[in-house]
């Protein structure tokens, strides 16, 4: 009886770390992106939604969301929005829409007030050539990073680089590169 308990618990260990991909990552703790990589799909969509509790993410103050929402309309109400799409869940729950917005010489991308995703840590507003970027990995090398969330809820807005090419924007991605994880799409259609 205590040779076939022994060959059924070290059966199932082998058959768990078979299912982690090997990766060596425990739930509890932050991957690596190594660890990341070494992961099957079902583990990294454990270790993902582990990340809320291990890797808080600090929100602004009210004072510091009521200027950015307040920069986004000024920037909306004087600019020509050339695309607006809005946004469908990825990975996590998001709402609201996303606007490119050309004012002067620049061009900005514009998150509405009504917006609002599901808190993670580095979570980054990328402007994507693909039109539904909604796996791990999907971004490629042209897309543009426009920076840090500001917000997890509320209006923002991020300056474009001055190479931006609105012809190539396909969709605005709320992605965490830490995690590789696409928490929802704004595609233009």
């Amino acid at each position: 009886m205590k040779i076939s308990s022994f060959v059924y618990i070290a059966g199932f260990l082998a058959l768990s770390l078979l299912g982690a991909g090997c990766s060596g990552f425990r739930s509890g703790n932050v991957p690596t992106t190594k660890q990341l990589h070494a992961m099957n799909d079902t583990t990294w969509r454990k270790a993902i939604k582990d990340r809320d509790a291990l890797v808080p993410r600090v929100e602004p103050t009210k004072e510091e969301q009521e200027k950015a929402a307040s920069a986004m309309r000024e920037i909306v109400g004087t600019g020509t929005p050339e695309r607006v799409a809005n946004f469908v869940r990825a990975f996590d729950e998001v709402s609201g829409s996303a606007r490119l917005v050309h004012l002067g010489n620049k061009w900005y991308v514009a998150l509405s007030d009504d917006f609002s995703v599901v808190a993670g840590p580095d979570q980054h507003v990328f402007i994507s050539q693909n039109l539904a970027p909604t796996t791990r990995g999907a971004l490629g090398a042209d897309d543009i990073d426009a920076g840090a969330i500001l917000s997890s809820h509320g209006g923002q807005t991020y300056e474009l680089p001055n190479e931006f090419d609105v012809t190539n924007a396909k969709s605005v991605v709320i992605y965490s590169p830490t995690f590789e994880a696409v928490y929802g799409v704004a595609a233009f259609r």
